[in-house]
């Protein structure tokens, strides 16, 4: 990430294509309230970006905007960059922890605020076995897309105090 970034919240989201929120999608859910499969996305687009940027209303001035940047290549934030994640997104493999500067599951989400999103289908819920064991916060999507922006709130409403709390350095 460039300077210009410094001071902006990070989320970061699985390189996994089998997860539900990745680098492809992450905009369109967390900032337009609304699940877009990321293949259908991939097909738009010509290559991955490197980062997204998504705009939220200020905690502090809500005529103000707060920019994000969601990120998936973790092994390229600097050690100043960890200090500005305030959301990991977890696919539910443990492959996705390589890069990390804490190496368990149990040290990462101790340290940032983790979610799983998962496809609730047929009353069941298909959240993955690693995921059950370890401390995030699960969002179950159904295949109703008018649910999608109950599920972003939910992930928002989670994040907001924990950003005030912890994060008084960024940008909020």
């Amino acid at each position: 990430l460039s300077s210009d970034h410094k001071y902006r919240p990070i989320i970061i989201v699985p390189t996994a294509s089998s997860s539900l929120i990745t680098l492809w999608n992450a905009k369109y859910f967390l900032q337009h309230k609304k699940y877009i499969p990321s293949k259908e996305i991939q097909r738009t687009m010509k290559k991955k970006p490197r980062y997204v940027e998504i705009k939220r209303p200020s905690l502090h001035n809500p005529k103000r905007s707060v920019e994000y940047i969601i990120v998936d290549q973790v092994e390229k934030l600097s050690y100043e960059e960890w200090h500005q994640v305030v959301a990991v997104f977890a696919s539910g493999a443990l492959w996705q922890f390589k890069y990390y500067p804490l190496k368990s599951p149990a040290e990462i989400f101790e340290r940032f605020c983790g979610f799983h999103v998962y496809m609730k289908t047929g009353g069941q819920n298909k959240v993955k076995k690693n995921i059950e064991n370890w401390k995030v916060h699960k969002l179950a999507l159904s295949s109703l897309r008018h649910q999608d922006k109950d599920v972003c709130y939910a992930f928002w409403k989670i994040v907001s105090p924990i950003l005030q709390a912890r994060y008084s350095n960024l940008m909020i």
